[in-house]
């Protein structure tokens, strides 16, 4: 088998293997977001507001890194008389921003001591979220959707090559 050929199918592997994984997160998603309208609410309170910042390997090159800011903001609430604390915003990745100043333009909606709606699972208290949605939710569809249609279009040209490879 040629080179090319082995590429060609490697690089379709790989597209088909992302958009599965991204489809099959955003169906996870949809799905903990269906149960998660059925959260009750309860009122919290901001007790933080911070930037955390995580270093990333880059792709192309595992030895350099490359910094991601997020808004951590800290909330405590009580259900059934029991204290809580989270800083998950929403169901899904959290939004992770390339410079601190954007992390923080986020976060200015948060101020220390403001009172907040929490949205609780019934059955895990411990496991809330301040909205209902799931961030990046659309995007990582599109991403699956166009992966998976990059493989479609791939496999064609896969499929000639394989038939025309000595």
């Amino acid at each position: 088998m040629s080179l090319a050929v082995l590429c060609l199918a490697g690089l379709l592997s790989l597209a088909a293997s992302a958009g599965a994984v991204l489809i099959a997160y955003v169906l996870l998603s949809a799905y903990q977001l269906r149960a998660a309208r059925r959260w009750p609410a309860t009122v919290g309170t901001i007790v933080a507001v911070n930037i955390r910042q995580i270093e990333r390997p880059i792709d192309d090159d595992p030895q350099r890194l490359r910094v991601v800011y997020y808004p951590d903001i800290q909330y405590e609430y009580t259900v059934a008389g029991k204290a809580y604390q989270s800083n998950r915003l929403s169901l899904g990745l959290p939004a992770g921003y390339a410079t601190a100043s954007r992390a923080r333009q986020a976060a200015q909606r948060f101020t220390v001591g403001q009172k907040v709606t929490v949205y609780y699972n019934p059955q895990a208290p411990a496991e809330a979220t301040l909205a209902r949605g799931v961030a990046h939710g659309w995007q990582m569809l599109l991403l699956g959707i166009g992966s998976l249609l990059l493989a479609c279009m791939l496999l064609p040209w896969l499929l000639a090559l394989a038939q025309n490879a000595p």
